[in-house]
């Protein structure tokens, strides 16, 4: 007989629980196997899920429960944190979905659908969609930001057999070709990818979507000419193992980030690369580093340097920054105590500014009180009170109400923001009065 698992029944986003309907050839059930059909719908889709299973399990649907008719789904199927996904739209019309595996008359499994696919090896970066068509057996097809091997004929279905076949080793054998692709503005390529295994049923249809079996991280292109580091270090540092291109790594009071792969000897073309703005955005994560000199720590005063490695990562050349050699010092030692005012649809405000003083920015105010430990939420309400919170009203008052593009309002929340030492918003709340919202009518003279 057929077991239906967990209909789902879309139109009306609910879930019907398992049932036995007449005698026909087997479904087994996959609710004994510990296998539940989840059910997320949102505006225009359904997500359909379940845990990745051993075996061959397939999700079917039809119009309705009683039917003979259910057919396999074209939807394309992703491995995401261990579930299989399918996303349905909710456009055309009612349909059933049963999960299950089917069973011959001696209890053994019968794959439904195509016996054979297009089992890929594909290397992309995040904004590359799936490649279509998938190349012959043996074949590789190098697209404009893209390379997919087609490694064996085989279930589309079957997610861990394609892994076993779909080795690191060729993903490694595949990163040149990846590598050498051009890095044109309007496309996707960039010095990382993604090792996608991607199935396809015999008709070139994508099926599943999932990672290599040695897990989902991103894989990097190896640097050819040399590393353009800027590095922010004080005068206790160790360095860190250099990072790829476009990479921060964190050392002994050092942060430092592989901004190019270029020629290690142009110390004036590295100048020029490593810009004020890179140093500033490095700076944020020196500074939000705990204070001392071990690995991960920082002293909270650095010099920004220019350094090149060549492609074996030698040491080359090294000189300051094209703004010079001074030492830059965190602004606070532990965090921003800060005081905001602004409306529902207003932005945690960055960076924060300096300790005792106060930004007035489009739709918001904010001053920082202090210099505190941005993660004791408890003694920030201590010392952001209400007298700070009234003192800033007429200042946000001021701001124009005129111009459509800003959230400016007659009412107004009192948020107490923390920031750690880099700038970086870490936790959101109200003043010990608590999280109403306050009002002004006609701002004073």
């Amino acid at each position: 007989m057929i077991s239906f698992c967990r209909l789902a029944l879309v139109s009306f986003a609910c879930v019907v629980p398992c049932s036995v309907q007449g005698p026909s050839s087997a479904f087994a059930n996959p609710a004994s196997d510990g296998i539940r059909l989840n059910l997320i719908r949102s505006t225009t889709n359904a997500t359909l899920s379940w845990p990745l299973p051993d075996g061959h399990v397939v999700l079917e649907w039809a119009t309705s429960v009683n039917s003979k008719d259910w057919q396999s789904v074209s939807e394309m199927l992703a491995i995401n944190n261990g579930y299989c996904e399918v996303t349905i739209p909710l456009d055309q019309g009612q349909r059933y979905f049963r999960l299950g595996r089917r069973l011959d008359e001696a209890g053994s499994p019968v794959i439904t659908g195509p016996t054979n696919g297009f089992i890929t090896a594909v290397l992309r970066s995040e904004c590359t969609s799936a490649p279509t068509p998938p190349p012959r057996v043996g074949e590789t097809v190098v697209g404009p930001d893209y390379v997919i091997r087609t490694v064996a004929d085989g279930d589309p279905l079957d997610y861990e057999a394609a892994q076993r076949v779909v080795t690191d080793a060729i993903f490694e054998s595949l990163m040149p070709l990846y590598c050498g692709l051009p890095h044109l503005t309007n496309s996707c390529v960039t010095n990382r990818v993604q090792w996608n295994l991607l199935t396809y049923d015999a008709g070139g249809n994508p099926r599943i979507s999932g990672c290599a079996a040695s897990g989902c991280d991103f894989h990097y292109c190896q640097v050819t000419n040399g590393y353009i580091i800027a590095m922010v270090s004080g005068e206790s540092s160790s360095l860190p193992s250099l990072p790829p291109v476009g990479q921060v790594a964190v050392g002994a009071d050092s942060v430092v980030m592989t901004i190019a792969d270029g020629d290690p000897m142009n110390l004036e073309a590295a100048q020029r690369l490593a810009s004020d703005a890179v140093f500033e955005s490095l700076m944020s994560r020196y500074c939000a580093l705990p204070r001392g000199t071990g690995n991960g720590q920082a002293s909270g005063r650095a010099r920004w340097k220019v350094v090149t490695y060549d492609s074996g990562g030698n040491p080359k050349l090294s000189t300051c920054a094209a703004s010079g050699c001074d030492f830059h010092a965190c602004a606070v030692s532990k965090g921003y105590i800060t005081a905001v005012l602004r409306s529902e649809c207003t932005s945690a405000p960055t960076p924060p500014p300096p300790v005792g003083e106060t930004v007035v920015g489009p739709d918001y105010v904010i001053m920082t009180v202090a210099d505190g430990d941005p993660l004791d939420y408890a003694a920030a309400q201590r010392v952001v009170t209400d007298a700070i919170f009234e003192s800033l009203m007429p200042r946000y008052c001021g701001l124009s109400t005129g111009n459509t593009n800003t959230c400016v309002t007659d009412r107004v929340q009192w948020n107490l923001l923390t920031y750690d030492a880099g700038g970086n918003p870490r936790m959101s709340g109200s003043p010990t009065s608590g999280p109403g919202f306050h009002y002004f009518g006609p701002c004073p003279p």
